[in-house]
């Protein structure tokens, strides 16, 4: 269970320009052993949250949601207490009967689906599951096939 400080950092190219990571040392990223992106469970200031330990722009990091940072008065540049922990509890969600539709009569498009990574994933099901229309629920639907050749997030 590495526990660490650390500085808080922002992304640099879009959308990641706008989120909050922490910055994990290469030493404690080699301590999981394992390749890719990593589930785990992060303490931050003693707050707990599920996450993912991956790579990008040059540095290991987990995404800090905003809503967690405001409540723990942190922002960017700011040096933090961290623990890392494997999160080995399954990540399941319902994928929406229209989603599922369109993947199923599509090897391509479900193939692609399968590689996005779990957040990108759970953003398609969440966003199309949330309308509470059955014409609003079609139309993110349609939607999604553009999102997914692009490994985009809804509304990006």
């Amino acid at each position: 269970m590495p526990t660490f400080r650390t500085e808080l950092i922002h992304g640099v190219q879009r959308p990641y320009s706008t989120w909050t990571f922490v910055r994990v040392p290469e030493s404690v990223r080699a301590s999981f052993q394992a390749s890719g992106r990593v589930p785990v469970l992060c303490t931050l200031c003693g707050e707990t949250f599920r996450g993912n330990l991956s790579r990008g722009e040059g540095d290991f990091r987990v995404h800090v949601k905003k809503q967690l940072l405001e409540s723990l008065g942190l922002t960017a540049g700011d040096r933090v207490e961290v623990t890392l922990v494997l999160d080995e509890e399954p990540r399941t969600f319902a994928i929406p009967p229209e989603l599922k539709e369109l993947l199923v009569g599509n090897a391509q498009l479900e193939r692609l689906y399968g590689d996005l990574t779990p957040s990108l994933k759970r953003a398609w099901a969440q966003y199309i599951d949330a309308a509470k229309r059955p014409e609003t629920r079609a139309r993110r639907a349609k939607k999604a096939p553009a999102g997914i050749r692009g490994r985009l997030y809804p509304n990006q």
